[in-house]
């Protein structure tokens, strides 16, 4: 079982998509349990200024839904995973895969190093390869596909792409105000630190997000590109300097210790990666299937929320790909044929909803981060400009003809991700078209004397 790890102490919000899987496996009730996550009904950020006021905000993002969505650790879903698992389920701890080899029958052999010293050595009729972004599952069914292309990812650009990120984990209620220590974080709430204006590597924020349990450690991200001068931070001294002089209207040496400082200067970051999509998400052998979900057909930085839910939404594509496809009486070459069937109906539902989301990723919310990599400091005061036009006036105004943009729609989880990139992508072309007419109408006088000439 996962322990706490502090560079993976991330956060899921389980949103409608996420909670299908949870109502099927009759997880709802437990994740919605307030000792194991948080609601995001009423979710606002508190903002902790750099001259020490506190300002809470709703986030302009965030749209109103019936159906709530749940904050809970990493570690925490996990462990709710594993006790929700049917007995005939074996789940092995502490094994490390070896390799994964196709046998000259056409069937696959996964071999695995175990926690004892042993190894084991696995012949499944279907494997399914949830084992991330640099998925050896996926990478074996390009080396033994008729098509490597197929299962080669396609990198789409983002603004966010390539930006780094650490953890600094703080105490379940830490201090918020240097003049009074009585004034303490509240575990079920959100907040983001403000930079001063003259901090001397330039703007930083630190995003702590809600945790039900209040002994569990807050996590702060701190992001950034990967040029920038805090990761060439190399000691516990270092580190607090910078976040005593960046925040200076919080108790920083009682915020962060000088152990969590020295565990940041010498820890490897980890990097955002393009938003990307496998063209392919199943293999048939001869005597084995193979079929991919999560990150290993879809990844993309955290800007939209979605990891997790789009995962899980795989994993339900492949629940009812198996469901709508008859059995036979259960013998071997009847599994064989009802999997030959079952898995290109997966992929002709999963294939487009990765690639939709991973688009949805591309332009989302990618300028959240205080700093950004785009190559032109226009691009997101337009996005800002974009964002605002689409949600708060054109969908206001002309509902039927305009949606909201694509990171608000997203959040309406009884819309598919090819149904959000659709209608993002209606209400760009209605755009266009107005621009264009615009300009024609500009243009027409001009365009009038110069027939007439």
């Amino acid at each position: 079982p996962s322990p706490y790890e502090p560079q993976k102490a991330y956060l899921y919000l389980i949103d409608g998509r996420g909670q299908q899987f949870t109502d099927l496996c009759g997880l709802t009730d437990q994740l919605a349990a307030p000792d194991l996550s948080v609601s995001s009904t009423n979710y606002t950020v508190t903002r902790l200024m750099p001259d020490g006021e506190r300002v809470e905000a709703v986030p302009p993002i965030l749209e109103t839904n019936n159906k709530p969505s749940y904050w809970i650790p990493r570690a925490g879903f996990l462990d709710l995973l594993l006790k929700g698992a049917p007995p005939n389920v074996k789940t092995v701890f502490g094994a490390q895969l070896v390799d994964i080899t196709k046998t000259d029958d056409g069937a696959v052999e996964v071999v695995a190093d175990c926690a004892d010293g042993k190894q084991m050595t696995l012949r499944p009729s279907l494997l399914v390869g949830a084992d991330g972004l640099n998925s050896l599952v996926r990478a074996k069914c390009a080396t033994w596909s008729e098509k490597p292309a197929d299962f080669t990812p396609v990198l789409l650009p983002s603004p966010s792409s390539g930006l780094r990120y650490q953890m600094l984990r703080l105490p379940p209620a830490f201090p918020l105000d240097a003049s009074d220590a009585s004034v303490k974080a509240e575990p079920r709430r959100a907040y983001s630190f403000r930079p001063s204006k003259t901090a001397p590597l330039g703007p930083t924020r630190l995003g702590l997000l809600p945790v039900a349990d209040p002994n569990f450690p807050r996590t702060a991200n701190v992001i950034l590109p990967p040029e920038h001068k805090v990761w060439g931070l190399s000691s516990a001294a270092a580190v607090s300097d910078w976040l005593r002089q960046t925040f200076p209207a919080s108790p920083i040496d009682e915020i962060v210790s000088e152990d969590e400082a020295a565990a940041f200067a010498t820890a490897t970051p980890g990097a955002f990666t393009a938003p990307c999509y496998s063209p392919k998400q199943h293999l048939l052998l001869p005597k084995a299937a193979i079929c991919l979900v999560g990150d290993a057909i879809h990844a993309f930085p955290p800007d939209i929320g979605q990891g997790v839910n789009a995962a899980l939404a795989d994993v339900m594509h492949l629940h009812r790909a198996l469901q709508a496809t008859p059995d036979g009486d259960g013998a071997t070459d009847d599994a064989r044929e009802m999997l030959g069937r079952a898995l290109p109906a997966y992929s002709e539902t999963s294939g487009p909803e990765a690639e939709a989301v991973a688009r949805i990723a591309q332009i989302g919310f990618p300028y959240q981060y205080p700093i950004t990599r785009e190559a032109n400091p226009l691009q997101r005061i337009g996005w800002v400009a974009n964002f605002f036009l689409r949600t708060f006036v054109l969908a206001k105004l002309a509902p039927k003809l305009f949606s909201p943009a694509a990171i608000v729609l997203v959040q309406r989880s009884h819309l598919s991700y090819q149904q959000v990139w659709r209608m993002a992508g209606e209400t760009t072309r209605r755009l266009q078209g107005i621009a264009a007419v615009g300009l024609i109408a500009a243009a027409w006088p001009w365009l009038r004397r110069l027939a007439l000439a």
